[in-house]
């Protein structure tokens, strides 16, 4: 059971202060290809990676490591490096890995996930420090890793769960034992990290269990004797391909591969099945893939040991926010459409413009299917009641995320609700089509700014518009 293959991927780890050999020892070189790591480290002032080995080996010993340094001697990296690693550790037979490492950049989360979720859905299991700002960091906060901070003892923390996407709360070492004497570290996420990774460690070793799913509910009767629906998540952020039962995207592109289709055909190559037929829950349970159900009615699926996704889950997760300290002060902008255009695209194509930018906006729309597409889905009831608990909810989650600011698509017949939206309303753009067109009215502070008549989907000189207008005393100042 000890002798499980961890890879460490990190800065390096100086096999002198080992109590044993390294299984290997690579780097990702400037080709982006993984090779034998020859760089000497003794001299390394910041031994992260090193700690990481030592406080691995002190809670697993005899386990079997694996060095692969991405970063450099002050813990900077490449977002690309983590690919050629993950793909050794996957032709190699690494079953699990440590990453103290991460992101906070919204930019880079789209690229972190795509390779967590290729490698996660192989078979390797990740265990990843978050942050030490408390902002939402990647890969930690992703359903498919197992995400750790440091805390005062082993724990569940539902708030952090269910806000954040991490798991566990752990203490961590302040000091470590080397070969050549004691290694003093601070308290931080990333040494917390590997104290989680040898206890899934412990769980791989024993077998019998085949999903995320399953090590992270037995890390939770380990840390508390309790059921925890590790299944149940805020997001259906997990999915590298999936197949939809009949359930029609339209123009939109989901962040995975779609299919449709027979399922017979195609059952192999996915990880996940969508479907709106509350019938269908009890047959798809039994397909061994994860499920995302898009229908209208509650359903409860007991004994699963895969991902689950539904209305129910986000509104658990609006719900279980806690009360903020402050109101919102972001920027707020309404974007109206009318029944007859599809509003979802509008907010993809205004997501990807502020994304080129640079702008971290935070997108909400009513539309279920908006999670496949990173926007934020806000059940319909939320607009026109509850207030309370929703401006909490866009409060925690634009701070943990640093959004730039907030923008809700919503359509036109849900306008007579806008005051419970947000206090305060900066811009409301409101798109009527007709004819191959839009009509469009930008207002700011209650006076119309622009209008103007717009070609179908030609969005960019809107955006261009709501752009000038938003950043108008940055240009004055």
């Amino acid at each position: 059971m000890s002798g499980i293959k961890i890879a460490i991927i990190d800065n390096g780890i100086d096999e002198n202060l080992l109590k044993g050999q390294l299984t290997a020892s690579l780097t990702v070189n400037e080709d982006n290809i993984c090779e034998c790591d020859c760089t000497v480290l003794e001299q390394q002032k910041f031994k992260h990676g090193t700690s990481c080995a030592l406080i691995l080996q002190k809670h697993l010993p005899g386990c079997s490591l694996v060095s692969i340094r991405i970063l450099d001697d002050v813990g900077k990296g490449m977002i690309k490096s983590l690919k050629p690693a993950m793909e050794w550790c996957y032709r190699n037979d690494v079953h699990l890995v440590n990453l103290s490492l991460g992101t906070v950049h919204f930019a880079d989360r789209y690229i972190v996930r795509s390779i967590v979720n290729e490698y996660s859905n192989k078979g390797i299991v990740i265990v990843a420090a978050s942050a030490n700002s408390g902002y939402m960091s990647y890969p930690a906060s992703f359903s498919n890793t197992i995400g750790v901070v440091a805390g005062e003892k082993f724990a569940v923390n539902t708030i952090l769960k269910w806000q954040k996407g991490i798991d566990f709360e752990i203490p961590c070492d302040s000091e470590v034992v080397s070969r050549q004497g004691i290694l003093q570290i601070g308290k931080s996420n990333s040494y917390a990290t590997p104290v989680v990774t040898a206890l899934a460690g412990k769980v791989i070793g024993e077998g019998k269990i085949c999903h995320i799913v399953g090590v992270k509910r037995k890390l939770a009767r380990l840390c508390c004797s309790m059921e925890v629906e590790y299944n149940n998540c805020g997001t259906p952020d997990w999915i590298t391909a999936a197949w939809s039962d009949g359930i029609d995207m339209g123009d939109i592109k989901p962040y995975f591969a779609l299919y449709e289709g027979e399922y017979r055909q195609c059952e192999r190559f996915v990880d996940t099945i969508i479907f709106a037929d509350k019938e269908k829950a009890g047959y798809y349970k039994k397909a061994g893939k994860n499920l995302v159900y898009l229908g209208k009615e509650s359903i409860i699926i007991e004994g699963f040991d895969r991902f689950f996704w539904s209305r129910d889950s986000r509104v658990r997760q609006i719900e279980s926010t806690k009360p903020r300290s402050e109101d919102l002060s972001l920027p707020c902008v309404v974007w109206v459409q009318d029944g007859e255009s599809d509003l979802l695209l509008s907010a993809i194509e205004l997501k990807t413009r502020f994304c080129k930018d640079g702008y971290n906006m935070y997108m909400v729309s009513s539309e279920i299917a908006g999670v496949f597409c990173d926007l934020a889905y806000i059940p319909e009831c939320y607009f026109s009641e509850k207030k309370e608990t929703l401006h909490n909810f866009l409060y925690w989650q634009t701070y943990y995320q640093q959004s730039d600011g907030i923008l809700i698509i919503m359509p036109e017949y849900l306008t007579d609700d806008l005051q419970y939206i947000s206090e305060s309303i900066d811009m409301f753009v409101h798109l009527r089509y007709s004819d191959n067109k839009y009509n469009v009215e930008i207002i700011c502070d209650g006076f119309i700014r622009e209008k103007f008549d717009m070609e179908w989907k030609n969005y960019e000189i809107l955006y261009k518009k709501m752009l000038n207008l938003l950043t108008e005393e940055e240009h004055e100042q």
